[in-house]
This record gives structure tokens, C-alpha cells and sequence, in this order.
């Protein structure tokens, strides 16, 4: 999943909450909840995802992600270097969230590499010793 760079902001923010959430809600205008829900099928259509929404009757939009192609997502509150890490094992691709916001895809990681790393004493170190530089990667856009 790499995003052009003409991709806005918007958009970017659209496809890390599908990639890490279930559900989520946008708070919008009535007038422009038309617009939101397009945002959200042209986002999940980016990372192969499935999303229904809904409106809400003070006129936000309720967001539920029905489907998407990663197995095993970690939120990992321990480590002050890894915000996120979201395992695709069809495809062995690894998705790291940092700290900074920034995401970054990994090619070609085993499923013990990622399971080993999200459960170890230092998330950090284990990523520094094992992953970084190891493996094929790039920066999701």
C-alpha cells in the first residue's frame, strides 16, 4: 500500500483509521456527510478494505469496517518507538506505525518475525536487531 503524494491529508488520516479500527465516527456537517462517506469508500478502496456507513440523526458519519486484508493488527502501548504494527500473513507484509505518525511497509517478514517482535520485552530493540535493514521497505505515503 503505498499512497501517491498527491494524496491529501485527509485522505492519509482516512486509511490509518480504517487500518486500525473497527469503528470510528466523523463528526461533520449535515451538508457535508455526502462527501465524508465518498472519502471513506475512496480510502478503503486504497487498502483493499470493506466499509459501511451510516448517518447519524445529529448528522456525522458512523463508519464500520466490514473487511479488510490484514489478519493480525497490534496497538502497542509499551514501546515509545512503535505506535502501530499490522501483519498481512497472505502476503508476509508488515506495516509499522511509529511514534512520529510515519508509516512504514515491510516485504517479505515471517509471521514469527512479527509475532516474536510485537510480544518482546523491548519492541524497539527487537525491531533495531532483527527487522530494520533486513527486510525490503518503504515508507507508506
Amino acid at each position: 500500500m503505498t499512497l501517491p503524494p498527491t494524496v491529501s491529508l485527509a485522505t492519509k488520516n482516512l486509511v490509518a483509521r480504517i487500518l486500525t479500527n473497527d469503528r470510528f465516527t466523523i463528526n461533520s456537517t449535515p451538508e457535508s456527510v455526502e462527501r465524508w462517506r465518498r472519502r471513506v469508500y475512496a480510502a478503503a478502496e486504497r487498502v483493499d478494505a470493506k466499509v459501511k456507513t451510516a448517518r447519524t440523526p445529529t448528522g456525522s458519519l458512523r463508519v464500520r469496517v466490514v473487511w479488510k486484508p490484514y489478519a493480525v493488527t497490534e496497538v502497542i502501548s509499551r514501546s515509545s518507538m512503535i505506535k502501530c504494527a499490522i501483519y498481512v500473513p497472505d502476503e508476509q507484509v508488515m506495516f509499522i506505525q511509529f511514534e512520529s505518525d510515519v508509516w512504514y511497509q515491510f516485504i517479505e517478514v515471517p509471521s514469527l518475525v512479527f509475532t516474536t517482535m510485537v510480544t518482546a520485552e523491548s519492541v524497539g530493540k527487537y525491531f533495531h536487531a532483527v527487522v530494520k535493514g533486513k527486510y525490503e521497505s518503504r515508507a507508506v505515503e
